[in-house]
């Protein structure tokens, strides 16, 4: 409050309370004014930051950090807190420490890296600035399961050293905090050390590393996807196909105002941008148990998660106590005393094992006087095992967001991964749904093998159903530049018997070829099998065929007809040169037995220019219109006991390093309209290539002028057929002479090509 008098002058003076109250006349006093006094404080603090640190805690994405030998506390020059340090002693390669590893968890753009130093009695700055970089670029295989296999990553990634010539040497002067700015570089991995004072260690504080824009590439995985009936339990489905709706995600920044906004744009639009997507399918499950040692205190129970082995010696003393209070006491054992007179005391407790190889369990050992202190517990979580491999990329099929599922299926559990990747900073992908296609098995199991047709397998006959091992050879060792003689057997279970919708189960067969294929032969015929536990885990079943027999054959009529000696066809439908499409004059597999299969051999002729290249097959029923395609699982199966393949893969014989191969061409044409020779055609084989590479063939005059095109396009392993008019690229005829033809490839290992001499006449 504030106390004020009157003046003759009209004005208002403060004066202290005691005065207004005690020396002032009523007519003196003035107005009492109120008012909270108030400490002067901030109302608003505003910190500019240079973005966010990527290095911040990055256990919270993925991520980690390890020190080399497991010593030191390097998450701690990670966690953001000036107080707390790693200790980087001065590096030497002799000594198994003094090497800090960082992953980031993801790759991101990062254009900047700034260190902290701690100032201490003993020790404070590097030395030498020893940080190199990898964005996960690999020079040899590596499998990071957790922090201590980083140690791998020494030798196995790409390196890249950050640091400029001013701030490596930190001798003279030294300095406690520095920064290194460049231009943005894709950094996943850091590797850290105290160069140039061995023995010596430095205090990191913190690093930080800033950056722009999305991350390089971001991996999500779904949880497994459980797939049930209405009653919850678990049912095996076929997964034919999957379908995904994705966007582009363009950042802009206002040139003005540096405010930042995102626009969305169609995926296909952006070819910068990769959204990878694959599945793996598994039949099997386990339970993963925690162990607990369980102590009640004053009446509360307490639980100590312990590890199997004290769980299971707790475990023990139970048993050995319960056993102890059935036994009479004529059998109860004595401490220090020798119960079995062999001379020897307590030298077989209770623990049903004979410890001493007398024959007898349990015969001699000390008085149990009470029960264990202690209980124990467990808790069991259901656990997916038996994951296949992860498939092949998913790819768009004609332009829409949808492909035919790799996975082996049918299987009761699924699970999906998703990678998006960028080479434009401010450019990603947002995935906005995704779906799986479900189908009722037409087989319960769907198994296949390759196998190639030895020269007894050749000339023996379609029609002789007594195929025997020595008709075939996995297929191994091929020559990529002669075609071959192959065998696809295709063994099929019943199909589901809880779903009458599939009841008639398969008739038809379509297997898909790397190249041209000619169709030779089919028998069918019947596998008895049995289920097998796997060596490496008992959880894990397979089935093994133990006997194949062939009652039926159908071999290729001179009109084409796949014919037996009934007059029975099988139907080839129209489809691609690379595959065979087949439709069986009745089910494969209607009403089986759970331990008899149905199988089926195609005979074909084709070829195969590339390493690992697969020959997938399908199933289907033809009643239904609406039936999808079933996949035949070909990894690790086994589909007949004539041959040991367990795949439908094949590998090739090594026939030197060239890619372009088995060239083939008319040295001669003559362009002039007659109709005969009017093109030079040719054609060759491309070895090796696994993706789309740049395929150029061009011709030349001998001054090196480009005279004509016969194609330029994106090419693969594979055969290739060219043609050329003899017309320069305005469409105009070339004169009579002497030209170079060049087959061009671009590769990783550099281009390669072949030349060689083609003549015009007239």
């Amino acid at each position: 409050m504030v106390h004020q008098r009157l003046t003759a002058g009209d004005f208002l003076i403060e004066i202290d309370e005691d005065t207004y109250f005690n020396d002032v006349s009523a007519a003196q006093r003035g107005p009492i004014r109120y008012f909270e006094r108030e400490v002067p404080r901030v109302a608003e603090v505003e910190v500019w930051t240079k973005g966010d640190n990527l290095a911040l805690n990055p256990r919270e994405r993925a991520g980690d950090s390890y020190e080399i030998g497991g010593r030191g506390t390097p998450n701690q020059a990670t966690d953001g807190l000036y107080q707390t340090e790693w200790t980087a002693w001065g590096y030497d390669p002799t000594i198994v420490r003094g090497t800090m590893w960082l992953d980031l968890g993801a790759t991101f753009w990062v254009d900047g890296l700034y260190a902290v130093m701690r100032r201490q009695r003993s020790g404070s700055a590097f030395a030498g600035h020893g940080f190199l970089v990898s964005d996960g670029t690999q020079l040899k295989p590596v499998q990071l399961d957790n922090a201590e296999d980083f140690v791998q990553l020494e030798e196995a990634l790409q390196w890249r050293d950050i640091i400029s010539a001013e701030h490596f040497d930190n001798r003279q002067p030294r300095v406690l905090m520095f920064g290194e700015d460049f231009a943005p570089r894709k950094i996943r991995f850091v590797q850290i050390r105290n160069l140039l004072s061995p023995g010596s260690g430095a205090r990191l504080a913190e690093m930080q590393l800033y950056g722009v824009g999305y991350p390089v590439d971001v991996s999500l995985h779904s949880p497994p996807i459980r797939l049930t009936n209405a009653r919850g339990n678990f049912i095996r489905k076929t997964l034919p196909r999957i379908a995904w709706s994705a966007d582009a995600v363009i950042r802009e920044e206002d040139p003005l105002t540096g405010q930042t906004s995102e626009r969305i744009e169609p995926l296909d639009h952006h070819p910068e941008i990769r959204l990878d997507i694959q599945t793996r399918t598994s039949d099997q499950t386990d339970t993963n148990f925690t162990y607990y040692q369980v102590v009640t205190v004053g009446g509360d129970e307490e639980r100590e998660e312990v590890t199997k082995e004290v769980y299971d010696e707790i475990a023990l003393e139970w048993t050995a106590w319960e056993i102890w209070q059935t036994l009479p006491a004529s059998q109860q054992h004595a401490s220090r005393t020798d119960d079995d007179g062999d001379g020897v005391t307590d030298e077989d407790p209770i623990d049903l094992i004979d410890n001493d190889g007398d024959g007898l369990v349990d015969e001699d050992g000390r008085k149990l006087r009470r029960a264990p202190r202690s209980s124990f517990d467990k808790d069991g979580e259901l656990a997916f095992v038996g994951w296949s491999e992860w498939s092949e990329n998913y790819q768009p099929t004609d332009g829409r967001s949808e492909a035919t599922i790799t996975s082996p299926s049918p299987r009761k559990f699924v699970q999906i991964r998703f990678k998006i990747s960028s080479e434009d900073p401010f450019k990603t992908a947002r995935i906005r749904s995704f779906h799986i296609d479900l189908a009722p098995p037409l087989a319960l199991e769907l198994a296949g093998e390759l196998a190639l047709l030895s020269p007894q397998g050749t000339t023996r006959p379609i029609g002789d159903l007594s195929a025997e091992p020595m008709d075939y050879s996995p297929p191994q060792d091929i020559n990529p530049l002669t075609p071959q003689r192959f065998s696809y057997f295709a063994r099929l279970a019943a199909p589901d018997p809880d779903d009458p919708t599939v009841r008639d189960g398969v008739d038809e067969i379509l297997i898909v070829a790397p190249q041209a294929t000619e169709l030779l032969g089919v028998r069918i015929g019947r596998v008895e099998v049995e289920r097998q536990a796997s060596d490496f885990d008992p959880a894990i079943f397979s089935t093994r065929v133990l006997k194949t027999h062939f009652d039926q054959a159908f071999a290729r009529r001179p009109d084409g007809r796949l014919q037996d000696a009934d007059g029975q066809t099988i139907a080839i439908l129209p489809t691609g040169p690379d595959s065979l499409y087949l439709r069986f004059p009745a089910s494969l597999n209607a009403d089986l037995s759970p331990d008899t299969h149905a199988l089926v051999e195609v005979q074909f002729a084709s070829q195969a220019f590339r390493e690992g290249v697969l020959f997938p097959a399908f199933a289907r029923s033809s009643t239904d219109p609406a039936s999808f395609f079933q996949r035949v699982d070909a990894e690790a199966q086994d589909a007949t006991e004539l041959v040991a393949s367990g795949t439908a893969r094949v590998s090739l014989q090594a026939v030197g390093r060239r890619l372009i191969n088995d060239v083939q061409v008319a040295r001669v044409f003559t362009p002039n309209g007659d109709g005969v020779n009017d093109l030079l055609q040719g054609r060759f084989v491309l070895l090796r290539i696994l993706a789309e590479r740049r395929l150029d063939i061009a011709f030349y005059d001998l001054a090196g002028a480009l005279r004509g095109r016969a194609g330029s396009d994106l090419g693969q392993a594979g055969q290739w057929n060219f043609a050329w008019d003899g017309r320069d690229e305005h469409g105009q005829l070339v004169p009579p002479g002497i030209y170079l033809c060049r087959i061009k490839i671009a590769a990783d290992r550099g281009d390669e090509e072949e030349i060689f001499p083609v003549h015009v006449a007239y």
